[in-house]
């Protein structure tokens, strides 16, 4: 990902400007482990007079993304983890805008995938923080069992509650981080729990005293 990431810009962006070309990198980089002719001329930089190698491109790319992932994740590669740079960030509206804010308000879960796997998690390489927070994911998946409705489970990315002190805020948030699933029932009768709401027989009740009326008094004609 990141090798891709320093290798786009190299091969494309004199030519056509800054965008994400990292599915015509995985392309290029296809022809050019294939031993066909097309990959040199994508690998090659029009603004300079020497004629670069893909190879060379490819050592280049691989040693900023090393320099990269080591000021980000540190210097011990055993401990790179894909989840520690590609991070889904459910925002709050409107309190993902307030920066002292957002913290408090965003369920954030380390998440696997990118933009080419089915569980999709679709990243914003503009972004100087960390180019690969996730911008664009499932925020709920669900299986319909269609043979039987009871056998259905979904899964939704932050919680069961939109208030923000409840416990159930962010309660689905790591099952779906993890592409887990919850039980969807369809059949009421089947919730095995249930609240019991019953009155205090010690709580004494005060009758409520009524408030004299405070209006002015008639006028006599």
């Amino acid at each position: 990902m990141e090798f891709a990431t320093h290798s786009s810009p190299k091969s494309f962006a004199t030519e056509y400007g800054k965008r994400d070309f990292r599915s015509g990198v995985h392309h290029v980089m296809e022809l050019h482990l294939a031993g066909k002719s097309d990959a040199a001329f994508w690998c090659d930089q029009s603004s300079t007079t020497e004629i670069e190698s893909c190879e060379q491109i490819i050592d280049l790319a691989l040693t900023r993304a090393l320099d990269d992932l080591s000021k980000q994740l540190g210097g011990s590669p055993q401990s790179w983890t894909w989840g520690k740079a590609h991070i889904a960030i459910s925002e709050h509206r409107p309190m993902s805008k307030v920066s002292w804010l957002k913290r408090h308000f965003e369920v954030s879960r380390p998440m696997p995938g990118d933009g080419f796997t089915i569980n999709v998690g679709f990243m914003d390489f503009s972004n100087s923080h960390n180019p690969y927070t996730v911008t664009k994911a499932a925020s709920m998946r669900a299986i319909y069992d269609l043979a039987d409705l009871d056998k259905s489970q979904f899964i939704y990315q932050t919680g069961q509650s939109g208030w923000i002190n409840n416990r159930n805020y962010s309660s689905y948030a790591n099952t779906w981080a993890k592409h887990e699933y919850l039980p969807l029932t369809m059949n009421p009768s089947s919730i095995s729990h249930t609240s019991v709401l019953k009155p205090d027989p010690n709580r004494v009740v005060e009758p409520i005293k009524k408030k004299p009326e405070n209006r002015a008094p008639d006028k006599r004609r």
